[in-house]
C-alpha cells in the first residue's frame, strides 16, 4: 500500500471518531466544532468524505446482494433478462 493512501485511511479513520464523538456529545456540529477547535467547512468535508466512501462500498455491494435476492426470490414475477445473472 502506498504511503499517500495508508495516511488517508489513517485520516479517514480519525475523523469516523471525531464524527461519532460528535454525534454521541448531543451537540450541534457547530457547538462541538466551536469547542473543538475545528472549522465547520473541515468538518463538514470530512463528514461527506465518510459519507461518499460509505456510500460508494455500500452501494456496489448491496446492489449486487439485491440482484440476487431478486433473482431468487422472485423468479416469477420479473421480466427475463431484467436482473443480469
Amino acid at each position: 500500500m502506498d504511503s499517500e493512501r495508508m495516511i488517508s485511511e489513517y485520516m479517514l479513520h480519525q475523523w469516523a471518531g471525531i464524527i461519532r464523538t460528535r454525534r454521541e456529545s448531543g451537540l450541534t456540529i457547530k457547538a462541538f466544532c466551536g469547542q473543538s477547535d475545528i472549522s465547520v467547512s473541515v468538518y463538514y468535508y470530512w463528514h461527506r468524505k465518510l459519507k461518499d466512501m460509505v456510500f460508494e462500498h455500500l452501494s456496489v455491494h448491496v446492489s449486487q446482494d439485491i440482484a440476487t435476492q431478486v433473482r431468487q426470490n422472485h423468479a416469477d414475477f420479473v421480466p427475463q433478462g431484467f436482473c443480469r445473472s
